[in-house]
């Protein structure tokens, strides 16, 4: 195995997620900057998220820290602060879900975002946290194509094909067919 380094100027960054979209490779930061390469040896800055908002140097939490389909960025953030999303690019951030923490997050073929909350943290959510979003993170809505599903934690989301599953803690393995793009 080869470990890969990014550094801006001399400082070694730490990474605490990445994606892949075509030939890049995309990663954030802990120091709340989002780079790309298509080489892994180049990095270009692409942006970066307010300071006030911050990654964990030791990213211990399940799931995905950063998905990105078009324009669309979303990075989770340390416990209990939700995610940042930026339809722009990175060049403007809103936040979802502030106070709550985020497991997991995936998108479809269509650009779909689906956010899975942990529920143990806040008894108000309803079932399972398990949301969808499909106009570039604006709005969510609970995601109901599931339904025992609602009764466990849902801890990775991965969408493969035209299928979505869901791993939860102690509830198995689950997978519902998506809707198509229209």
């Amino acid at each position: 195995a080869e470990k890969i380094k990014i550094y801006e100027g001399k400082e070694q960054i730490i990474v605490s997620g990445f994606f892949f979209e075509d030939e890049w490779l995309w990663t954030v930061g802990a120091n709340n900057k989002i780079y790309k390469s298509k080489d892994m040896s180049k990095w270009d800055l692409v942006g970066s998220f307010p300071g006030t908002y911050k990654l964990s140097k030791y990213f211990t939490a399940k799931g995905d820290v950063l998905v990105k389909h078009g324009d669309l960025i979303s990075v989770r953030m340390d416990f209990e602060n939700g995610l940042l999303i930026s339809n722009d690019g990175g060049k403007s951030w809103f936040e979802k879900f502030p106070g709550k923490t985020v497991n997991d997050q995936t998108l479809d073929y269509c650009g779909r975002l689906y956010v899975a909350l942990d529920p143990t943290f806040d008894y108000k959510l309803p079932y399972n946290g398990l949301f969808m979003s499909s106009d570039s993170g604006k709005n969510f809505s609970h995601f109901v194509n599931y339904s025992e599903i609602h009764k466990v934690d849902i801890t990775d989301l991965e969408v493969a094909g035209d299928m979505l599953y869901a791993a939860t803690f102690s509830g198995g393995l689950w997978r519902t067919k998506l809707n198509s793009c229209n």
